[in-house]
Parts: C-alpha cells; structure tokens; sequence
C-alpha cells in the first residue's frame, strides 16, 4: 500500500490491536483501494496479501478462472427453455471426480419416494398432499 509508517505503527502492532482498531483498519484499506481498481490491487497484493475479487454474477460467467476450474455447470431443466448453468462443485480431485450429476429436482419431484423411505404408505401420502402438507 505504499505506507510504510503504518507497519511501525504502534496502534497496529498486533492482530488484537488490529481488532481494536478495525474500523480505523477499514477506512484506512479502502481509502487506498478506492483508488485501484480490482485488477490492480489483485496485482499489487496478489502472492502477499490473500485477496480476490468480489464478483457480479455477469463477472463470474466472464471470469477465465472460473472456466478453467469448471466451476459452472449446465443442466437441463425442465420448464425452462434452455439448460441452465449453476455452480459446480468447488472441490477438484484427481480420482474420485466430483461435480453436479444432475439437476435439482423440481418442487415435490421426489416426494412420493421419501415419504415412502420415511415409512409413510402411499395412500397416506397421498392425503397429506390433498390436505396441501405435502406438495
């Protein structure tokens, strides 16, 4: 950040002293943001200081890192004119893959088949439905 003085600052000596002050701490980190913007501070701190990016969801369908990790996926949905992207799962590994195996179910899509793994008959089922418990 280009503030030297602040490192040898006594008032910021520690992290509790740091956590005293965090509101001091705040002003003083987006005094010096507000004039960078996201692409520069990611280079200037980038590698020192963890940081990244607070993306819009438009950012996030540009951003080349999320494609590279395949961090969206696209699903058939129905009702929906098109596939639809959601996220994908964060978590990458080499052999056991991970990901989204399908859709999510629309509402009451599977309800028959849990009630009935809860113990609950169909016909029962089916009178929670006509009393609106169920959907």
């Amino acid at each position: 950040m280009g503030e030297h003085d602040l490192a040898r600052d006594e008032r910021y000596a520690a992290n509790a002293d740091r956590v005293a002050r965090a509101a001091e701490v705040r002003e003083l980190i987006s005094a010096w943001t507000r004039n960078h913007t996201t692409h520069e501070v990611e280079e200037l701190l980038g590698g020192i200081v963890p940081c990244g990016p607070v993306h819009t969801a438009a950012d996030i369908f540009r951003d080349p890192h999320v494609a590279r990790r395949q961090m969206l996926a696209t699903v058939d949905q129905p009702g929906a004119p098109a596939p639809v992207t959601i996220v994908n799962s964060p978590i990458k590994m080499t052999a056991s893959p991970t990901g989204v195996r399908r859709r999510a179910p629309l509402l009451g899509e599977h309800t028959a088949e849990a009630m009935a793994a809860a113990g609950f008959a169909p016909g029962e089922v089916e009178v929670l439905r006509a009393a609106g418990v169920l959907a």
